[in-house]
């Protein structure tokens, strides 16, 4: 469970902020951010690298990413819905991050975390009711 804590605040750090601003929400993309939060059909995961995966069938709900200064990362998250259950989406997820190259490095009953050094992955997952899954998938890249 700890490790889980410690991995979700690291997940969260390199997806997040300098930390050192003022921002408002006329920030650039806030409004963007807003409008594919509020309309889901909005979302937009242009730059989401091929090894995220994203099972056939899924309802987008949210995008966002951004290059992370700190830490020479351009990170993001995306989030989902399918009909397909918890169980069934981590265990695709694992395949598809095996097919990547990605080494899995945490495989727990609601997530799965992977990563090679330069890109990380983790997918978190929730039942949705009356059936299926919400899933929320973090992602990291080395800036080259």
């Amino acid at each position: 469970m700890r490790k889980s804590l410690v991995l979700t605040g690291l997940l969260l750090a390199g997806c997040g902020g300098h930390g050192g601003g003022n921002e408002s929400a006329e920030a650039p993309g806030a409004a963007a951010t807003a409008a594919a939060a509020a309309n889901p059909s909005t979302a937009s995961c242009a730059d989401k690298p091929e090894f995220v995966p994203v099972i056939a069938g899924a309802a987008l709900v949210n995008c966002a990413s951004g290059d992370v200064d700190a830490t020479g990362r351009h990170s993001g998250m995306l989030v989902y819905t399918t009909q397909a259950t918890p169980g069934a989406v981590l265990a695709w997820s694992k395949a598809e991050a095996g097919k990547a190259g990605l080494g899995l490095k945490m495989d727990m009953e609601t997530m799965i975390s992977a990563g090679d050094g330069d890109r990380t992955l983790a997918v978190f997952t929730t039942p949705e009711q009356p059936r299926g899954a919400r899933v929320t998938v973090n992602w990291g890249v080395k800036q080259r």
